[in-house]
This record gives structure tokens, C-alpha cells and sequence, in this order.
């Protein structure tokens, strides 16, 4: 039995790290139904997998923590002496996210909940600590499945019926507890974490590669009849314009941080001598800059980061002459996207700063 735990254990680190690239953020509630097999724990070494069956309804708490509740049925049986066992059980599980990957959620858990045999009409509803480990990963959008494995500890020595003597101790606990192994495999159907995208009416600049005016394509750079002069100068013109109107609001993906950082990379620095330029020229204008995030990561770190990034950007324009006190600055983090965030594409639409005149 030991060595078939340490195979679930390695198969399940596995799978987890066989990805590394980005994040997948799970869903923010899902249905689901598992299917495995269930092993005892409760008397001797000759016992063997029993079928397992179990229907979950899962959802988020607040990043990384998830909690899933439910309901289970298993066969537990053994050889000589074991008193063939049918386990109900309804547990609450609190599922940890333990690294961000792309298409993979590993989790461990930890949870609370009841036992009862069946199989005996008058028997009790016995505590039970499920712990153990697993992976989410998605199909689709709505679809997930989840392979995990784990144990059951049950705080009673009266599952099974047989009473355990002082040579057969529970090998977790060191005591007259029962107990069952379990793998699952399941698939689960449920919403993602989406937010409904902001609409408003904006000027859209997205360098080097495609200039937008109010959501209009203009050209783009792979034509050859534009140059990269002619892109900065209709930049600077959008720029311009805008400036010109209270209210006006201005996306300028072209301003670029490290990732997870507020540092400004060095190819924003064209979009950024364009906005100082404009600011310059109309020194009556006042500016707030908005950050924005993707919904990857916690709420609070999402906010903060987009603080720190809008402050980065009028910082960099405080030290290129442009007056501190003409520039407020907000940071929404991951509240008001403009696309999804179930995709590269749209979550780098999200990742954004936004100027708008006051």
C-alpha cells in the first residue's frame, strides 16, 4: 500500500509541474462528479480497492483558497475477518492553490466533515478529516477535470465494526482510528473568472503595430505606405487632440512594465516622449492616470500593482518637466476590464494605462 501512495504522490507532482508558463485561475463556482476507487484502511493489510463515487459543487473564497462540499459513496471490503463496509460520507474541503500554471491548478486540501455505514441501519455519523492532493485543469471554457488522491481519516475505530487491538494501530494517528485511501478522477462544469468587460468611448493607441482612433483601424505598420514616422506623428496627433477635451479618456497600450513590476520597459519610452510632448503644449491641462490589470493574482495585489504603475508613468514624466500637482493618480487593478481574461490576447488588452483630462 505504500508504494502505491507513493505513486500517486509522484504522479500527481508530476503532472503538476509538466507546466510552467503563465496562470490558469480556476473557476468561481462549478459543479461536479468523481469517479475511483476507495482502499481501508481499518483492519490488517487484506483489504482491496472498493469503487468510489462522489458528486462536488466547488467555489472560490478569495485567491488562492476554494472550498468544495460533498457527497460520497464508498464499497470498502477486505479478506478474512473484515466486515464488508458501505461508507456515505459528506465532507467540506478547503482547496489551496499552490503554484499558478497555465493550464493546471494543483491544489492541496484539507476538509471536515461526517461518516456513516450504511450497511449498518443503527450506526453513528463519525468524524472524518479528508487531506490530500490534486490538479484542475480546463476544457473549454466551462469544462475542468480533476485528478487527486488522498486519505480519509475517520475519528472512530467503529466504520468497519471491527475493533482495532493495540498491535494495529492507525498508521497516521497512532491510534484506534479508521480510515481509506482514495483516487478520483472527475469532470466538473462551471462559469470562469470573468468580469463583464467596461464599455466607454475612447481613443485607442496601440504601437508600433496598429494606431486606433475611437475603436477606427487606421492603418497598420506592415503597410508600405506608412513609415514609423508617419505612426508617431498620427499618435501624436491622437494625443493631442484628446488633450483638448474634458473628459476625454486615452488607452495607450503602448506603455509596457515588467512582469508583476511597475518598472516601465524601454520601449514605451516613444508613447511616453509623445504624451510629454502634448502635456507640454497644453500646460492648462490636468490628467488623471489609471492603471489597470489583468485577473491574474489576488484582488489586492492587482490593485496595488496598477498604483504603482500609473505612478511610475507620471513619474516618469515628472522627471522629463511636466508638473507634478497636473497629474492625479488611480490604480483599479483588475475591476474594469475591456476584454476577457480567459485569453493572452485579452488579458494584454486589460494590462493597460489610461490618461484622462479633467
Amino acid at each position: 500500500m505504500n508504494s502505491c501512495l507513493r505513486f500517486i504522490v509522484i504522479a500527481l507532482i508530476l503532472l503538476a509541474f509538466s507546466a510552467v508558463n503563465a496562470q490558469y485561475e480556476g473557476q468561481e463556482r462549478s459543479y461536479g462528479l468523481e469517479i475511483g476507487g476507495g482502499y481501508g484502511d481499518n483492519h490488517g493489510d487484506d483489504q482491496s480497492w472498493s469503487p468510489r463515487i462522489k458528486a462536488n459543487y466547488q467555489f472560490k473564497i478569495a485567491d488562492p483558497l476554494s472550498t468544495q462540499i460533498g457527497l460520497s459513496y464508498t464499497t470498502l471490503q477486505g479478506g478474512t475477518g473484515y466486515k464488508k463496509t458501505k461508507t456515505l460520507a459528506v465532507d467540506a474541503r478547503f482547496l489551496y492553490r499552490v503554484v499558478k500554471l497555465e493550464q493546471m491548478l494543483p491544489f492541496a486540501y484539507l476538509g471536515v466533515g461526517v461518516a456513516k455505514n450504511m450497511h449498518v441501519s443503527d450506526s453513528d455519523f463519525m468524524p472524518l478529516i479528508p487531506v490530500g492532493i490534486g490538479i484542475q485543469t480546463p476544457f473549454g471554457e466551462q469544462l475542468i477535470f480533476q485528478l487527486s488522491g488522498g486519505y480519509n481519516l475517520v475519528l472512530s475505530d467503529a466504520l468497519d465494526g471491527v475493533n482495532r487491538t493495540d498491535s494495529n494501530l492507525n498508521r497516521f494517528t497512532n491510534g484506534k482510528h479508521d480510515g481509506f485511501f482514495e483516487i478520483m478522477i472527475g469532470l466538473s462544469f462551471g462559469n470562469p473568472k470573468t468580469r463583464k468587460p467596461v464599455k466607454s468611448v475612447e481613443t485607442v493607441i496601440v504601437p508600433p503595430r496598429t494606431v486606433i482612433v475611437e475603436k477606427e483601424v487606421v492603418k497598420k505598420k506592415d503597410d508600405p505606405a506608412l513609415s514609423k514616422k508617419d505612426i508617431e506623428q498620427l499618435v501624436a496627433d491622437s494625443v493631442r487632440d484628446a488633450l483638448k477635451e474634458r473628459g476625454k479618456k486615452i488607452v495607450l497600450h503602448g506603455i509596457t512594465f515588467e512582469t508583476n513590476k511597475a518598472q516601465i520597459r524601454p520601449e514605451s519610452s516613444t508613447i511616453l516622449e509623445i504624451v510629454r510632448e502634448s502635456m507640454a503644449a497644453n500646460p492648462d491641462v490636468t490628467v488623471i492616470i489609471t492603471g489597470h490589470t489583468d485577473s491574474v493574482g489576488s484582488e489586492a495585489d492587482n490593485r496595488r500593482l496598477s498604483q504603482e504603475r500609473a505612478q511610475a508613468v507620471k513619474d516618469w514624466l515628472v522627471e522629463n518637466n511636466i508638473s507634478g500637482p497636473r497629474m492625479k493618480v488611480i490604480g483599479k487593478g483588475e475591476t474594469e476590464p475591456t476584454a476577457t481574461n480567459e485569453t493572452s490576447e485579452g488579458r494584454a488588452k486589460n494590462r493597460r494605462v489610461e490618461f484622462m483630462v479633467e
